[in-house]
């Protein structure tokens, strides 16, 4: 059943297109405090409130599935925060509960985006690493997680770091990483500029721009080039309804830099309003 909801007075409300009233599907959002310092979490939750959109606001009991204070939401949930939140949305069976991009690896991608990636390389286990061609070819090279349940942070490896690195993983009783965890391996890229995009029902809804030479940027503007790759993509394939694709400018045109599950991304200086518009009028089906 469809409801209205009306921004309350001081309100962004034309933060979603600049309509006084919308028409919202409707989720309860469940949202974890743990990004308090970024302005997109702070932006989020005003513009939930602004709407008398269900919502409440938690943290996840150390190492456990549970809330804190609990939640009991009833319908349809969406859950926005940190990668830890997978296991409590799989335990209240909430749904959609997350749009997870943890079952597709860096295969599924090249699969169907093909030479469109930024990293065309290898996947293999971090423990065959040093057997790849990249391995013996580059120094140094990029090594990231093959798929979105980012254990660690895709960066650049020499082989000396890396070896070194992975004494220390393989020392450790218990950690996310292990010596079968999936990677991909490539050579490095020349990058000049990098953006966010949130694609919902294979439409850029909004975008930013996070880096700009390596280097944190969110005040570049995201150009019809840009959004237009990401929506030409999304029409060859979407691994979910809503996800984010990251796109990177290059000295071989636009790539992919990797798909993010939509729940679990930064905002930077994203339109969270008309993120909100958007998965809120996503059908049931």
């Amino acid at each position: 059943m469809q409801r209205r909801y009306r921004p309350r007075p001081g309100h962004p409300g034309g933060c979603a297109g600049g309509k006084g009233e919308i028409t919202w599907e409707g989720v309860y959002w469940i949202v974890q405090d743990c990004f308090s310092n970024e302005a997109g979490w702070a932006d989020l939750l005003q513009i939930l409130e602004a709407f008398g959109l269900p919502h409440s606001v938690h943290s996840i009991v150390p190492g456990t599935d549970e809330l804190a204070p609990k939640a009991a939401p009833v319908g349809r949930v969406l859950a926005v925060g940190s990668y830890a939140l997978r296991r409590v949305v799989r335990a209240n069976n909430w749904t959609p509960g997350v749009f997870d991009l943890k079952d597709f690896t860096h295969a599924d991608f090249w699969r169907h985006w093909d030479d469109r990636l930024l990293n065309a390389g290898t996947e293999t286990e971090l423990r065959s690493v040093c057997d790849t061609a990249e391995f013996r070819e580059c120094d140094p090279f990029f090594l990231r997680p093959a798929n979105d349940e980012k254990p660690f942070p895709g960066r650049l490896f020499t082989r000396a770091k890396f070896e070194e690195w992975s004494a220390k993983i393989a020392r450790r009783a218990e950690s996310r990483l292990h010596s079968v965890t999936r990677v991909m391996i490539s050579a490095p890229r020349e990058i000049y500029s990098e953006f966010r995009t949130w694609i919902i029902d294979g439409r850029a809804v909004t975008g930013s721009s996070y880096k700009l030479a390596g280097v944190l940027n969110t005040a570049l503007p995201v150009d019809d080039e840009v959004t237009g790759f990401a929506e030409a993509c999304a029409r060859i394939w979407s691994p979910r309804r809503a996800f984010c694709l990251d796109i990177a400018k290059t000295p071989g045109g636009l790539k992919i830099v990797e798909a993010n599950t939509i729940n679990f991304a930064g905002f930077y200086a994203a339109n969270v309003g008309r993120i909100v518009e958007a998965i809120e009028g996503l059908s049931e089906s």
